[in-house]
C-alpha cells in the first residue's frame, strides 16, 4: 500500500489500483520482484492508469532470436577476420579479448531484454494472459 517501497522494490511509481493488481499477479503466479521488474523493463507488462495487462508476442520472441544469432555471427566472423591477420601476436590478443568481451556483454544484455521475460512468462502460464486487463 506504500507507494514509496513499491517504487522501491519494482522500479516504477504507479496508481494504489494498479499496485494492487501487481501485488495480486506476483502472488498468483509466484513472480519475484525481478522478474516483475523485467517484465516491465522489457515492455510486457503494460501499465495504464487503472489496470495492467500482459502484452507479449510470439513474433517478437523468434525475431530476437533471429537478431541473437545474427549478432553472435557478425561476432564470430569479426574475430575469425582477426584471427586469421597478420598484425602482431599481441595485437591480435587485444583485438580477440575486446571482440569477444563486447560480444558477450551484448548477449547477456540481448538476454536479458528480451528473452529472459518471455521465458517467465512461458513458465509461469502468465502468457495464456495476454491482451486481457488484469482488473
Amino acid at each position: 500500500d506504500n507507494g514509496r517501497m513499491f517504487a522501491h522494490r519494482f522500479g516504477f511509481e504507479t496508481t494504489q489500483p494498479v499496485r494492487q493488481i501487481i501485488l495480486e499477479l506476483q502472488k498468483r503466479f509466484d513472480f519475484s520482484d525481478r522478474e516483475i521488474r523485467s517484465l516491465k523493463r522489457a515492455g510486457y507488462l503494460r501499465i495504464e492508469r487503472d489496470n495492467v495487462r500482459i502484452e507479449a508476442s510470439r513474433v517478437w520472441h523468434i525475431v530476437s532470436w533471429f537478431q541473437l544469432a545474427f549478432l553472435l555471427l557478425i561476432g564470430f566472423t569479426t574475430f575469425l577476420c582477426v584471427e586469421t591477420s597478420h598484425v602482431l601476436p599481441l595485437k591480435r590478443f587485444v583485438a580477440e579479448i575486446v571482440i569477444l568481451g563486447g560480444l558477450t556483454g551484448c548477449v547477456y544484455l540481448f538476454h536479458r531484454f528480451f528473452l529472459e521475460p518471455w521465458r517467465v512468462l512461458t513458465r509461469s502460464r502468465a502468457i495464456e494472459l495476454v491482451g486481457r486487463p488484469l482488473t
